[in-house]
């Protein structure tokens, strides 16, 4: 059986800010992830087992941090599941070269360096990272572009299927999860291609390009939108902001900066969070809400431009050479909780950054 119902029947979230809208996310990830293995099990007759997933899938969305059961999130579920999703996983080249990983704790603001098993060459310099159904993927990067790989507890482990279509994040594309399917964007068709992927499903390429080339840029989806900010065409970058509903991409309204490229994006349920990028403030924080983009803050250490975010409910963590947790609900503020020990040793170029269960490390 096709997985499409759950688009019909995934529920919303019930909170207008919720503190744990990440812990939701991955919540419903899961749920769906669940939900598509439970309708892959039934017979293609076999309405009553169809039935039974929905009813699955619908109990478990709703008891999600966040949901219709837990509207508070976890102040008012602590026991959901995804409550102890606390600790933060950092990944990228540079300490691939050691095979070690950051553990960040975010509810005691310390952290561990654990061993951790990158593979032989390790390759996940500009690949996309998401949590699709519930697992955690890397999706193509620089030098292996059509890889498949999971992020599991002790490192990252590449799978036999690969990408029909190549895909190299960061420096040149983009992704996000949309549509009950992981998106991957502007790698190819002169910065304006994108195509969809599913596990064991291959690729489709959506009907329609963007307006202009997003290469260079950074995407999130908002709102049931794919959002695309900023990016180059040519080596001529812009502020572009273009908008995907599934059908076709249309403009809104621009960043307020002549460019912006080298960037990050995070988002919560009302607001999208732009971090840095090559500009020519790249401490600057800004906020785009109902249709408009305005600056709420700067950040501490401004020594390099920085392409590595997420948000974890109201805290945005970020930075290249240091990490900031960043305050973006209400009142903004930021304190460094990773210092550089000298010389940017830390070196955040767009790391892969995943919650974990606390203590699974």
């Amino acid at each position: 059986m096709k997985a499409n119902t759950i688009l019909l029947i995934a529920g919303k979230i019930s909170a207008d800010v919720c503190p744990d809208f990440n812990k939701s996310e991955r919540c419903q990830s899961a749920c769906s992830g669940d939900f598509y293995n439970c309708t892959h099990s039934c017979s293609d007759d076999n309405i009553s087992c169809v039935t039974r997933c929905q009813g699955e899938f619908l109990d478990c969305d709703q008891n999600c941090p966040c949901g219709a059961n837990c509207v508070a999130g976890c102040n008012e579920c602590p026991e959901a599941e995804f409550c102890d999703y606390t600790d933060l996983l950092i990944i990228n080249p540079v300490q691939a070269g050691i095979n070690k990983a950051i553990v960040l704790d975010s509810a005691t603001k310390t952290h561990t360096i654990v061993d951790y098993d990158y593979g032989y060459p390790a390759n996940i310099e500009d690949s996309c990272s998401v949590v699709f159904r519930g697992v955690p993927y890397i999706l193509g990067s620089y030098y292996q572009y059509r890889q498949i790989a999971i992020v599991g507890k002790n490192g990252i482990v590449v799978q036999d299927e690969e990408l029909s279509i190549p895909h190299v994040d960061g420096y040149y594309g983009s992704c996000s999860v949309f549509a009950d399917s992981v998106s991957l964007c502007f790698y190819t068709g002169l910065g304006k291609s994108c195509n969809s992927w599913r596990p064991e499903e291959g690729q489709d390429v959506f009907a329609a390009d963007s307006n202009v080339s997003h290469d260079w840029a950074s995407m999130v989806t908002f709102q049931n939108q794919l959002v695309a900010v900023g990016g180059c065409n040519g080596g001529i970058c812009h502020n572009n902001v273009e908008f995907y509903d599934g059908s076709i991409w249309s403009f809104g309204e621009s960043v307020p900066l002549e460019e912006i490229y080298s960037h990050a994006l995070t988002t919560d349920q009302e607001s999208i969070y732009l971090f840095s990028g090559l500009t020519s403030n790249p401490e600057n924080v800004l906020r785009y809400q109902n249709g408009t983009w305005s600056t709420i803050g700067k950040l501490l250490d401004t020594r390099y431009w920085n392409n590595s975010a997420i948000q974890l409910g109201h805290f945005v963590y970020t930075g290249r050479c240091s990490l900031e947790k960043v305050t973006v609900v209400e009142k903004f503020q930021t304190e460094v909780v990773i210092s550089d020990e000298g010389g940017c040793q830390l070196d955040l170029y767009y790391a892969t950054m995943l919650e974990f269960p606390n203590s699974l490390f």
